[in-house]
């Protein structure tokens, strides 16, 4: 099935992408900067937006800080709202129980805190369930509560994790994807090549891999183990802003260079 790829002007200054359900979350975090910032911009909006079937001369995920675009109409038409300034690197953006947390690179690891609380934690957040919060740091995996305080530790290196109402789908150290319970059993194997890759959530059924070397991505349903191609692209970020319609991020060129400068991308 040949998917329909909508690059959207103005949008490289982007280099990461947080999902809620009202509104998706921007960073222009580079490493090696002082500071780094936070945006939003409501689902609804970006939605309105997508009718227009331009993509080029589009503005409305330009940067909105006059500080960081000095051209009056970029600025003006952006519908990006600027939330924060941060003095680190912001690793992630979620909320949880009606409560904000933000995740920062520091000195090369991840501290996470709760935006009510004052002192950050050395936690990477995988993901979360009804329950808790799923992190990792070194070769540990924690269930935390909405405070950051250890509810339970597994001894097991993983990269990521998604979340499903009976399972985990996780991708370990060696790039194996594996099915396991809610205790991180492995259960089954999914995929056992040892290439680069990242996993994530497409729906109730399905997840993407993508293969860094092969430049592709694939949909596999974890249930029935049936896969199949979904696009000729590695991605970095990929979340649905609704059913039909997936947001991504790139990082890497044809060439296999870093380029955080590579446009938002729409995929149907």
């Amino acid at each position: 099935m040949k998917r329909q790829i909508r690059s959207i002007d103005n949008s490289g200054w982007i280099t990461n992408v947080f999902n809620d359900k009202e509104y998706i979350y921007f960073t222009d975090a580079i490493f090696n900067t002082k500071y780094s910032s936070l945006y939003k911009i409501s689902k609804k909006i970006v939605l309105e937006n997508l009718k227009n079937k331009n993509d080029l001369g589009r503005y409305f995920l330009a940067n909105p800080l006059i500080e960081n675009n000095n051209n009056a109409v970029l600025l003006s038409s952006s519908e990006i709202e600027f939330i924060k300034k941060e003095e680190y690197y912001i690793q992630n953006y979620f909320l949880f129980k009606n409560n904000e947390y933000i995740s920062f690179i520091i000195d090369k690891k991840v501290y996470t805190k709760n935006i009510n609380l004052n002192e950050p934690k050395e936690f990477q957040i995988l993901n979360y369930n009804y329950d808790f919060l799923i992190a990792k740091k070194n070769e540990e995996v924690f269930f935390l509560d909405e405070n950051l305080n250890i509810v339970k530790t597994f001894k097991k290196e993983i990269i990521s994790l998604i979340a499903f109402e009976k399972n985990f789908v996780v991708l370990d150290i060696n790039m194996n994807v594996w099915l396991t319970d809610f205790e991180l059993n492995f259960l089954e194997k999914l995929d056992s090549s040892n290439n680069f890759k990242n996993i994530f959530y497409l729906n109730k059924n399905n997840i993407l891999i993508s293969y860094k070397d092969r430049k592709n991505t694939i949909v596999l349903n974890y249930k029935t183990k049936l896969s199949t191609d979904f696009v000729k692209e590695f991605l970095f970020r990929a979340f649905l802003l609704e059913e039909n319609i997936l947001i991504t991020k790139s990082i890497y060129d044809i060439s296999d260079n870093i380029n955080m400068s590579s446009l938002i991308k729409f995929i149907y």
